[in-house]
């Protein structure tokens, strides 16, 4: 993980984001530029700079584009999140069972 003494963990969450897309991208078979064209919104340049966490925040409707093109869910992409405080997320379902 990469550590930030401003307290932020952007570049983290970037990094792990393009990781994810990468491999994603990879286990398709597919060049950068061959997703691309299937975002119809997204160049090979802008599809390099996220997967090496040089973008570190490509958008929700960038991240839906990727993630319809790559036919996976976007939560698969996005990641398990942690709010600053480093405690999970609670969802609301499982308190009011």
């Amino acid at each position: 993980m990469i550590s930030r003494k401003n307290g932020t963990r952007s570049a983290t969450r970037a990094l792990d984001f393009g990781q994810r897309l990468g491999a994603a991208r990879r286990a398709r078979g597919w060049s950068r530029a061959e997703l691309a064209r299937r975002t119809g919104d997204l160049t090979a340049e802008g599809i390099r700079r996220i997967e090496q966490g040089l973008t570190h925040n490509p958008g929700i409707l960038h991240a839906q584009a990727l993630a319809w093109a790559l036919d996976v869910p976007l939560p698969d992409l996005l990641g398990p999140h942690r709010p600053s405080g480093g405690k999970d997320i609670i969802k609301v379902s499982s308190v009011l069972e």
